[in-house]
């Protein structure tokens, strides 16, 4: 894969056009087939108990290798320069290759789940913990997610409360933590609604809550939200893609952290997921 994405990117620069759409179209292809082997790794996840480790960690390997092989392709590629070297009436390139670039983001993603999932059954999700901003942290992830939003209708906006102080924690498993929660938000939000992202302090620990108008979670599931698999029958109607796992491994995150977690909901009316993190004294 990597001598392939070599040659593709080397190519790139002064190709003519017809190779510029064949070099995307391959990206999307490519990741059009890994995708389909990372819902199939899910649904045999799912359903099988035995040799579940090991499963997980021969997909996870075989998996992130092709998908960051199409990432540094995707890095390499010269977005703006793709767009006037190609004819914008017929197909504008760099928009193709966004879209490749934003769905390959997406199957690391759920790569690093399976990864997560694994090392969390086997109690070997190990922490690094250090002091830093959750502001900041907020901050940084509302940005990433706010094309993300814009293309749903929804509006993203960040609320600090003065002086939140920083915290102790592993910064990047809290950046997968606000991750999760933003996405679920803005997908499960309802159209043309608002995601709110607070930050406060409170008795020794910083608070985030990330609000939306959203479809909620009905009563009845309520209980089994935080379980490994499960999806609510609001998130079945309203969509059905999905793993039922990001919930399970923010949980146990925020937890191994030393902190809490939780969220109210109302059908039709929309969530609140808030956690909290123990300030560094």
């Amino acid at each position: 894969m990597g001598i392939v994405v070599s040659f593709f990117t080397a190519a790139f620069y002064g190709a003519e056009p017809d190779l510029m759409a064949l070099i995307a179209s391959l990206a999307a292809a490519g990741l059009f087939s890994i995708g389909h082997i990372i819902v199939s790794s899910f649904e045999r996840m799912a359903g099988a108990s035995r040799d579940k480790s090991e499963f997980v960690s021969i997909m996870s390997h075989q998996l992130r290798s092709p998908l960051s092989s199409i990432k540094w392709l995707m890095n390499s590629l010269d977005f703006k320069k793709a767009d006037k070297i190609f004819d914008k009436e017929s197909v504008e390139v760099s928009s193709i290759l966004e879209s490749v670039e934003t769905e390959n983001e997406k199957m690391i993603q759920l790569v690093n789940d399976l990864l997560d999932i694994n090392k969390i059954e086997d109690n070997v999700l190990f922490l690094r913990p250090a002091e830093f901003s959750l502001t900041d942290l907020v901050r940084k992830v509302a940005a990433e997610y706010q094309r993300f939003a814009r293309s749903s209708n929804a509006v993203l906006k960040v609320f600090v409360e003065d002086e939140v102080p920083l915290i102790f924690a592993d910064q990047e498993r809290v950046k997968s933590v606000l991750r999760h929660l933003i996405d679920n938000a803005v997908r499960y939000g309802a159209q043309s609604g608002s995601v709110d992202i607070k930050l406060e302090r409170r008795d020794g620990f910083v608070k985030c809550s990330v609000i939306d108008q959203g479809i909620g979670i009905e009563e009845k599931d309520q209980k089994n939200i935080f379980k490994k698999f499960f999806r609510s029958h609001s998130a079945l109607r309203y969509q059905t893609e999905g793993t039922g796992v990001g919930l399970y491994i923010v949980k146990n995150i925020i937890e191994l952290s030393g902190g809490k977690i939780g969220f109210e909901s109302e059908a039709n009316k929309g969530s609140t997921f808030w956690f909290k993190l123990p300030i560094n004294l």
